[in-house]
C-alpha cells in the first residue's frame, strides 16, 4: 500500500495599529554571511541578501501614497489570546511575491510578501515599519548585504557577531543595541539624574 504524500502551507496575518517599536540591526562585518534584522514586538526577520532586501523594503515605499488615507491612529480590538501569541521568525533570501493593497472600504492597507500578510490600520503604524525597512534598505547597498545568499554560509552561521543598530537611533555613543522600551527608560532616568544635580535657586 502506497501512502500518498500531504503537504502543507502555513499563512500568518499581522494587525498592527498605533506606534511600533520597530528594530533594525545590521549583523557581521558585511558580505557574505552578514545580514540585516528587523524587529517588531512578535515578528523578527532576518535579510540575507539584496533580493530579499528589496522585495520588502519596495512594497513599504510604494504604499508610501496609499497611507494618507489612513486616519493617524486607530484603535483594534484584539482578543486576549492574540496578546500571548508566540513570536513569528522569519529568514528572507532572494525574491517573493510582494503586493500592496489598500482596501478603500475598510480603509486599511495589506501588505503580502510571501506567505505573511501585514494589515496597517493607520498612519502610525505603517510609518513605524516602513522607516524601518527604508533604513534597512540603505544600510544594505553599498556591499553590507550579498547580492544573493550562499546558503551554506547561513546556514553555518551562529551567533551573533558585529550588531549594529541603524533604526531608530542608537541609544548611545557606542552604538549599543538596546531595546527601544529599555533604551526610553534610561533616557528617561538619565534625564531625573541631572535635574536632581542641578543646583536650586
Amino acid at each position: 500500500m502506497t501512502r500518498r504524500s500531504t503537504s502543507q502551507a502555513v499563512t500568518e496575518t499581522v494587525i498592527a495599529s498605533g506606534p511600533r517599536a520597530v528594530d533594525a540591526f545590521t549583523e557581521g562585518p558585511g558580505g557574505a554571511g552578514s545580514y540585516i534584522t528587523i524587529v517588531t514586538a512578535n515578528v523578527l526577520i532576518t535579510v540575507h541578501d539584496m533580493h530579499a532586501m528589496r522585495t520588502y523594503a519596495d512594497v513599504w515605499t510604494d504604499m508610501r501614497t496609499a497611507a494618507v488615507h489612513l486616519p493617524t491612529q486607530r484603535v483594534i480590538a484584539a482578543e486576549n489570546a492574540a496578546r500571548r501569541m508566540p513570536g513569528l521568525a522569519i529568514a528572507a533570501h532572494g525574491q517573493d511575491r510582494a503586493f500592496g493593497l489598500h482596501r478603500v472600504a475598510r480603509n486599511d492597507i495589506a501588505i503580502r510578501i510571501g506567505y505573511v500578510t501585514w494589515i496597517l490600520t493607520d498612519t502610525l503604524a505603517f510609518r513605524s515599519m516602513a522607516g524601518a525597512w527604508e533604513h534597512a534598505l540603505t544600510a544594505g547597498e553599498g556591499g553590507f548585504l550579498p547580492r544573493t545568499a550562499n546558503q551554506e554560509t547561513v546556514a553555518a552561521s551562529t551567533g551573533i557577531t558585529g550588531r549594529r543598530r541603524v533604526f531608530p537611533a542608537p541609544a548611545g555613543p557606542d552604538e549599543s543595541p538596546v531595546p527601544t522600551r529599555l533604551a526610553r527608560r534610561r533616557w528617561l532616568a538619565e534625564g531625573r539624574r541631572r535635574d536632581a544635580e542641578r543646583p536650586g535657586p
